[in-house]
């Protein structure tokens, strides 16, 4: 009978530590049938991250590294795919809207790229191009804050004169072509967590709650 005592706990055990690893991708149908951005919030951790659009959400009991996170205040920043070749998202959040400036620099701190530009409370997103084959840094700052994140390309035959940031909402060519460079996206998850998907799509928004128990396909 002791013997059966402590397998079935074994076989609990197993069960446990296994059924907290779920995938969770994102839709949408009706008046869009695209998604800009989810921010998934993990009410019962307090804490939350952005996600693309086409981005899948990987929920596991144990997250280690979770550098593509953000966790407000001390990671704010995101940059996919990373290393880049062609071109890259930058994701990047900010407290408060207002004007910032961004800045870009090679290894050597020679500034290549620099511009101003008025920044919406929450998250703002912009696709990079034209970066030759090398390691940048990316600056994000204004009186409220102050973000660098590190990019490196793979690109070839590019120049300082082919470096483009544009805004996310007017970059359709890349953004047809990101659509097929999904990232996967930690997030730490303990069964039963109570999570809130808030999607964005151009004009529209939409949440709704969650308690994950199975990989499945969140269509808005």
């Amino acid at each position: 009978m002791k013997k059966i005592t402590i397998l079935l706990m074994l076989c609990l055990s197993v069960h446990y530590s296994f059924g907290q690893d779920y995938q969770i991708t994102f839709s949408a149908k009706g008046a869009s049938s695209s998604i800009d951005s989810v921010r998934v919030e993990n009410v019962s951790q307090n804490k939350f991250i952005i996600l693309g659009g086409s981005d899948v959400l990987h929920l596991q009991k144990n997250v280690t590294v979770d550098v593509e996170l953000f966790h407000h205040p001390d990671k704010n920043l995101r940059i996919y795919p990373n290393p880049i070749q062609e071109y890259g998202r930058v994701d990047f959040y900010t407290p408060v809207s207002g004007k910032a400036s961004i800045d870009l620099f090679d290894l050597s701190g020679q500034k290549l790229f620099g511009v101003k530009k008025e920044m919406e409370t929450g998250i703002n997103s912009f696709f990079l191009s034209g970066l030759g084959k090398g390691v940048y840094f990316i600056r994000f700052h204004s009186q409220a804050y102050n973000y660098t994140g590190k990019i490196v390309s793979w690109a070839e035959n590019s120049s300082v004169e082919n470096i483009r940031l544009n805004d996310f909402s007017y970059s359709s060519s890349f953004t047809s072509n990101l659509k097929s460079a999904k990232a996967e996206v930690k997030m730490q998850y303990n069964t039963g967590d109570q999570l809130k998907y808030t999607a964005s799509s151009g004009n529209y928004k939409i949440t709704v709650p969650d308690v994950p128990s199975e990989n499945k396909n969140r269509t808005f």
